[in-house]
């Protein structure tokens, strides 16, 4: 025990604190009673506080449990004004998600971010959207806003790769990021220290290398559009997370299918094909994704339509646009047929030119 609490007086109520005598205006002898004797004796010492007699309890004394069960039934402008009341309720609502889940914070377009931009009272939103904003830094306000951040936004920014790392290494609990239109100002990837564990979708118009590092977890992928070059890296991303990818949206190459056939753990349920219609037969023949997809997008021929029948098992949902209404028509029952063998219960059918085209089950 620490030497200086010997001399104390213990509170023997509900509190159960200790007090110097002097403190409680507490005289030498009574003290030295209490401390030698009290527990042999029975005599019991109650601090002012605890001596108070019992009343109806303060609204400041109710547990933050109780103020956050009322909380929870109050729309986000009565949520804004209790914040606002006194520093306990601002605490109380800052530190619970379920309080701020409804929130989401939209930065001022057009505008620049730099050592002199730093935003005031910046409510601690669990959603951030930056669109057309070109970031130099945002060192100042940043780490303290962006762990309370699970979705984070950024569309037609312009930022060098390393500033946005920067920022994403202070989302530690970051689940959903969309980076479109990003505008890169340096692509230099420097050495990261961090990973972002709780991330799961990830929408993106660009890869590199670094996001294999910091991005383990990813359920969803979405990488609408890629150069050649980002092929290689966008491979090897998915197969750093494919025993965790359940969504895929990607223009496939055939370069890219000869690859993903190789990976034997990525196993997607919901398939989004991009790429040209000449593919979507190389993808029905991945023995993981005849095993897997259950909900597939692409634009297909008559063909293409009976390979997914033929090949694609377990689906259960297909939307598809067809170049052509006639040959669609013309070989409708086949298609029908062989779309009959899987376990498809909803379709939906776009023709291009736009023509109304179903196939009734």
């Amino acid at each position: 025990m620490d030497p200086r609490l010997i001399d104390d007086i213990p509170c023997n109520g509900p509190c159960r604190k200790r007090f110097r005598p002097a403190t409680v205006n507490m005289d030498q002898a009574t003290a030295s009673i209490l401390r030698s004797s009290g527990r042999d004796s029975g005599l019991r010492w109650l601090c002012p506080q605890c001596r108070q007699p019992d009343g109806p309890l303060r609204l400041a004394e109710l547990p933050p449990e109780l103020w956050i069960t009322i909380f929870r039934h109050l729309d986000n402008l009565s949520i804004l004004e209790v914040r606002s009341t006194c520093h306990r309720w601002k605490d109380i609502v800052d530190l619970n998600l379920c309080l701020r889940q409804n929130f989401s914070i939209e930065f001022e377009r057009n505008f620049t971010m730099d050592q002199r931009y730093y935003p005031g009272n910046l409510f601690p939103a669990p959603s951030a959207s930056l669109r057309d904003a070109k970031i130099i830094t945002v060192d100042a306000w940043w780490p303290s806003f962006g762990p309370g951040l699970t979705v984070l936004s950024l569309d037609g920014c312009e930022i060098a790769l390393p500033t946005l790392l920067g920022m994403l290494k202070e989302t530690p609990n970051l689940t959903e990021l969309l980076l479109i239109g990003i505008k890169y100002t340096s692509v230099e990837e420097i050495r990261v220290d961090f990973r972002l564990e709780k991330l799961r979708d990830l929408s993106c118009e660009s890869v590199f290398d670094v996001f294999i590092d910091i991005f383990p977890r990813l359920r969803y992928f979405d990488l609408r559009t890629m150069s050649e070059d980002e092929e290689d890296i966008a491979c090897r991303l998915l197969q750093s997370v494919q025993s965790t990818l359940t969504e895929l949206t990607c223009s496939f190459s055939p370069s890219m299918l000869e690859r993903i056939a190789s990976m034997s753990q990525l196993h997607p349920a919901h398939v989004f094909h991009l790429g040209e219609k000449e593919t979507v037969v190389q993808l029905c023949q991945i023995k993981m994704f005849q095993e897997s997809i259950e909900d597939f997008c692409v634009t297909a021929d008559n063909a293409a339509l009976c390979e997914i029948g033929r090949n694609l098992r377990k689906l259960k949902s297909l939307r598809t646009t067809t170049d052509s209404a006639d040959e669609f028509i013309d070989h409708g029952e086949q298609t029908k047929k062989k779309l009959l063998s899987t376990e498809l219960r909803e379709l939906s059918s776009t023709p291009s030119p736009a023509t109304n085209v179903a196939i009734a089950f």
